[in-house]
């Protein structure tokens, strides 16, 4: 939960004090820290598991993968839609073909 706490009292350049209130939130530990990164690296497919990598380089893998997440729902793949055309079917009429032989 977000905390408003009242930080510094300044004069303005008008000569009328003024507060200055900042947002103060509770830290998170280095133990919950590592945990959001663990599940970052569960959840975006791109992050290489056989290697370690830094937590800038991990960061950069989730903010790629968000953008191709954005693309694709702007940019739906092509669904080739051919023509539709009848099946495949045996002839009723032979194939015959009268070709005159011819001696050279």
């Amino acid at each position: 939960m977000k905390a408003v706490t009242q930080g510094l009292t300044r004069t303005t350049e008008f000569g009328i004090k003024g507060d200055m209130y900042r947002i103060s939130k509770p830290k998170m530990d280095d133990g919950e820290m590592a945990a959001c990164f663990l599940k970052l690296k569960e959840l975006v497919p791109s992050i290489p598991h056989d290697r370690k990598i830094s937590k800038t380089q991990l960061l950069q893998h989730v903010i790629d993968y968000i953008y191709d997440l954005e693309l694709s729902l702007e940019y739906p793949p092509v669904v080739f839609n051919p023509t539709p055309r009848e099946p495949l079917s045996e002839k009723t009429i032979p194939n015959t073909l009268e070709v005159g032989i011819t001696s050279f």
